[in-house]
């Protein structure tokens, strides 16, 4: 499974409903704040738990440099 940060661009907090749809679904809930959700599933199931006024993207982590200065 994969993880999506969902944004929620409607008016206020997303309803409670969708808490129960997505883990009714499969998905696993790591994160969330008032207009946001940081969850684990997997793809097809998060089309038909959420609506429009949701965005979805996958979730994209960066390596940091090692900001250590090195001798060469």
């Amino acid at each position: 499974m994969q993880r999506y940060v969902l944004r929620y661009r409607g008016k206020g907090k997303y309803p409670a409903a969708v808490l129960e749809a997505l883990r009714a679904s499969g998905a696993s809930i790591i994160e969330d704040t008032e207009r946001m959700l940081l969850v684990e599933a997997p793809e097809h199931g998060l089309d038909r738990v959420l609506g429009q006024e949701w965005l979805v993207t996958p979730e994209v982590s960066y390596a940091l440099p090692d900001p250590r200065r090195s001798i060469k």
